[in-house]
């Protein structure tokens, strides 16, 4: 079949946009724009982080959290020095303004889309979405006029108490959230080449999905709390051919996976498993149980 021909997926073929060397989805079910990850041909199994030449203490600055670290400025992921010059600059990113920068070597563990209240209120957003540095790959490379600025969520107060919020002063753009280990920065300030977004910054995940605001059915795997540890959701939206041979969407069917044994259907247990999708527009509440990938799950029409 013919992959450059516009009129492939009328004949039961979906062409992915994110990964283009990937195999076409075949059937009725269009799921839209991100395809997961786990389409990736060459995806790894695991990811493996290079040296970046941090020989200081600790290993891993301020990962005890709080203030105790009076000198954080002189480590990353701000002011440092890299041991043997082992850090290789990928990426850089700065503020609106251009006060206050930062680069990152190698490439990011992982990407999310977070839909937690904070992260709407934070970032006056549906929701936040961030891309996974180890801290000790990330280095400050300008800051005009002292303009960086921290904010704890911790204890409410604009002050480096880890974890922390870091923006420009002048500005005002968020730049990332520093936490105990990593940072957690976002790609909309990023300069890429070509203005290509490579595929690590592509996110593997919602999180936090049963606090969003808006349904995002674009065929990534959806966490109600955090990634890998909490019930899945899963949006799927269904077209079928009408008479005339359009598309056009069917009901849409939500699968919520709930655990590895047959639940019981009366146990109030259920419901918050189920919340927020009751009473949301385009579903009829009707629930049914079905097994799936050896796990049971709720399907919700």
């Amino acid at each position: 079949m013919d992959r450059d021909n516009d009129n492939y997926h009328l004949k039961g073929g979906i062409l992915p946009n994110a990964h283009p060397e990937a195999a076409p989805h075949q059937g009725e079910h269009y799921t839209v724009p991100h395809p997961p990850r786990e389409d990736h041909i060459n995806k790894p199994k695991s990811k493996s982080f290079s040296d970046a030449g941090w020989r200081g203490t600790p290993e891993i600055p301020s990962r005890e959290g709080g203030d105790e670290e009076k000198d954080f400025m002189s480590k990353p992921p701000y002011w440092w020095k890299s041991e043997g010059n082992k850090f290789i600059p990928g990426y850089t990113t700065e503020c609106w303004c251009g006060s206050v920068a930062f680069e990152f070597h190698g490439n990011p563990l992982d990407a999310k889309y977070c839909h937690c209240r904070q992260c709407q209120q934070l970032h006056g957003a549906p929701f936040q979405w961030a891309v996974i540095f180890p801290k000790t790959a990330v280095r400050l490379i300008r800051n005009k006029d002292n303009s960086l600025h921290f904010f704890s969520t911790a204890i409410s107060k604009g002050e480096h108490y880890v974890p922390c919020k870091v923006s420009c002063d002048v500005c005002r753009s968020s730049i990332f959230d520093e936490g105990r280990n990593t940072v957690l920065a976002y790609p909309g300030s990023f300069h890429f080449k070509d203005g290509r977004m490579p595929q690590d910054f592509h996110p593997t995940a919602h999180i936090f999905y049963s606090q969003r605001t808006v349904d995002v059915p674009d065929g990534i795997s959806k966490w109600s709390g955090h990634k890998g540890s909490s019930p899945t959701h899963r949006i799927e939206l269904s077209v079928q051919r009408n008479a005339r041979g359009q598309f056009v969407q069917r009901r849409n069917r939500i699968r919520i996976r709930i655990g590895d044994e047959p639940p019981d259907v009366t146990s109030p247990n259920l419901l918050p498993a189920m919340h927020p999708y009751h009473g949301h527009s385009g579903f009829d509440n009707q629930v049914q149980i079905v097994p799936y990938c050896r796990q049971y799950c709720i399907h919700l029409y």
